[in-house]
């Protein structure tokens, strides 16, 4: 009889440590695949925020092209040199703290 008690703790332990395994397991392959979600949730706020909202899109038109208009970039160049344009320059500082939010 103390035997087949002594099984049936053993069998008891061992049928514990598993389910605990399996269960930490479970856990982990939960934790980061959650993670992944929320970083692709931030990837895409962080992506439509900079390219499909207006506020960034004009001084993203003066960098991008100013090899075509050099016009942009000159206008963006005396705005911050100069202070000439307080609109234009404090588009490009949302735009730069936009980056070092990043």
């Amino acid at each position: 009889m103390i035997i087949i008690l002594k099984e049936i703790c053993v069998i008891t332990f061992v049928i514990t440590a598993l389910s605990f395994i399996v269960a930490s397991a479970i856990a982990l392959i939960t934790i980061r695949i959650n993670n992944k979600l929320r970083r692709s949730d931030l990837l895409n706020s962080l992506f439509e925020k900079f390219f499909y909202q207006d506020k960034y899109a004009e001084i993203r038109k003066h960098i991008d092209y100013s090899n075509k208009h050099g016009d942009l970039i000159k206008q963006l160049d005396e705005a911050l040199a100069k202070h000439n344009n307080e609109e234009l320059e404090e588009k490009c500082v949302d735009f730069f703290n936009f980056f070092e939010f990043l």
